[in-house]
């Protein structure tokens, strides 16, 4: 509401309304109002044209008492839907009576109407409490279940959030065909992580419901999880379309830029969302990276300082390690790792404190410091076992062969229906176990069904690369480097990395001016690398030797 000079949580009167519906250009309005009449409740439901005030339609019912409020309100929208013009069929198929649809208690709805108001500003952590309370006074509240189940995804918290898919998917003959068409495409994308069959429910709840931003933006996540940036972009623009102050749709649009490398309108995207006040902690991470790859200081120092002491403090702290990374700078990749996992432990968000620690030793990992790899692994498949396959790739980068197969068919067994996971993270593993074992010839073999998805996938197109430098087929790994290094925003995590295998496959190939350049880049941007990192000590001896 702020776009009006209101309060986001100002009460929204008929003229607020009116004004709200006049300036998004919609041509009707729908008010009501609960009376209490002693024991009885009164419900009126009005639609209004936004223009003029005139109403176009009125229905009025009586509930006998505050349990059956919500039958009662059911009832009425049937009918006024019926008085505006809406067929008997239409309302037939797309209707649910509203206590079976949604519940039966009132308390719970109001609470679910909380929560709602929270997740709809970006504030996911805040909003955890309502769904929770409104699941306590109705734990037959599929949609509630699937709420939460969204909050946790968004929080890292994926385990906690498939318990929740799988509780709404239970509950799916009480839900109306929009909430079984969400609840489903969930279940689907995150349970079963079936991606054809997530994109086919979708595609379906989209055409169904075209104005329906879950729809729409979830639709886009999975052509994002594919790789299908375009698409993604497409379907996030969209949602901006549809709902303009939505957080959620300021931070997907923004990485869907950064994605294919289009840094000034992700950047664009960021200062939108901050100008209108918008302060969902996701964005934070999205701005701040953005910031860092155009070099501008002043804004990364401005949006470090605007996240202190909120929740989006979490997510630049983890972007604050991985610019370290970028730069070599490994303790202090370390000390903001480690500060962030404070951090989650405090919120007891004990699946995120997982992925952190797991991906501070695939960090450690990549660049060869292996000492504390086995042990942050343990801790990271102790708290998260959705850490598998980042632990499983430390492992095996770190020569560990038997564990990372292990965690492997865990995978395997666990997600037979998923499309990435099958065709993508499992090979990847057993590729980096093969190279250890100089087996770069069954390295590739492995990779080679990971190509349609690998735009999403770094490590698909970095590993391949380290397999082509051990097979010394140095045009093949120039190629593979190379991509990356297109890529940048597709691949920030490689970025730095693939300069040094760009300058190793340059000399293998017999190039040595364009070798010398990428080691050039490669040192500059680890001109402030710990000294003592074997990577950088290799390398500066490898650039010596072209001299």
């Amino acid at each position: 509401m702020r776009y009006i000079g209101r309060q986001p949580d100002e009460r929204v009167t008929s003229q607020i309304a009116r004004d709200v519906c006049e300036r998004e250009g919609f041509k009707a309005m729908l008010s009501g109002s609960i009376t209490s009449l002693g024991s009885r409740y009164v419900i009126a439901l009005s639609a209004v044209n936004c223009s003029t005030g005139d109403a176009l339609g009125l229905e009025q019912v009586e509930a006998e008492d505050k349990e059956h409020v919500l039958r009662a309100l059911g009832k009425a929208s049937s009918n006024l839907r019926e008085k505006l013009g809406e067929s008997l069929a239409s309302i037939q198929k797309m209707s649910m009576p509203i206590e079976e649809a949604t519940t039966s208690s009132l308390e719970a709805f109001k609470a679910f109407a909380l929560g709602e108001a929270q997740k709809d500003r970006g504030q996911d952590l805040a909003a955890v409490p309502f769904y929770e309370h409104a699941i306590e006074l109705d734990p037959n509240f599929a949609l509630a279940y699937g709420r939460l189940g969204v909050l946790f995804l968004n929080l890292g918290e994926l385990q906690r959030g498939r318990e929740n898919f799988r509780k709404a998917f239970a509950l799916l003959n009480r839900v109306s065909e929009r909430e079984r068409l969400y609840i489903t495409s969930h279940y689907y994308a995150e349970c079963t992580r079936d991606t054809d069959k997530a994109i086919q429910t979708l595609d379906f709840y989209k055409r169904t419901y075209p104005k329906d931003t879950s729809a729409v933006n979830n639709l886009a996540l999975q052509y994002e999880r594919m790789g299908q940036y375009e698409k993604a972009l497409e379907g996030f623009q969209e949602v901006m379309r549809l709902d303009p102050k939505l957080a959620n749709g300021y931070i997907n649009l923004a990485w869907a830029y950064f994605h294919l490398n289009r840094f000034e309108e992700a950047r664009a995207i960021c200062d939108r969302a901050m100008a209108q006040g918008l302060d969902p902690a996701e964005i934070y991470d999205a701005c701040y990276t953005t910031a860092v790859i155009q070099n501008d200081q002043a804004a990364v120092a401005r949006i470090v300082e605007s996240a202190r002491g909120k929740a989006g403090e979490l997510f630049i702290l983890r972007g604050q390690a991985l610019v370290a990374l970028w730069s070599g700078q490994w303790h202090k990749a370390e000390e903001y790792g480690l500060r962030a996992v404070e951090m989650t432990r405090q919120h007891k968000l004990t699946g995120q404190t997982g992925f952190i620690l797991a991906a501070l030793a695939m960090a450690g990992a990549e660049i060869g410091n292996c000492r504390q790899v086995p042990e942050r692994t343990r801790e990271a498949l102790a708290l998260n076992r959705d850490t598998a396959l980042t632990a499983a790739g430390a492992l095996a980068f770190c020569g560990d062969a038997a564990q990372p197969e292990i965690l492997a068919a865990e995978l395997e067994k666990n997600f037979p229906s998923d499309t990435i996971n099958t065709n993508v993270d499992v090979p990847v593993i057993r590729a980096i176990i093969a190279l250890k074992k100089n087996q770069s010839a069954t390295a590739l073999e492995l990779l080679r069904n990971a190509a349609p998805f690998e735009r999403a996938n770094g490590d698909v197109v970095y590993v391949r690369g380290l397999a082509h430098l051990q097979a010394k087929a140095g045009p093949e790994a120039v190629a593979a480097f190379q991509n990356i290094l297109d890529h940048r925003g597709a691949f920030p995590f490689l970025y730095s990395l693939a300069h040094l295998g760009l300058a190793r496959a340059a000399a293998l190939s017999g190039d040595p001016a364009r070798s010398r350049k990428a080691y050039q880049d490669f040192l500059a941007l680890w001109k402030d690398a710990d000294p003592d990192l074997p990577m950088l000590q290799e390398a500066k001896k490898e650039y010596a030797r072209l001299q």
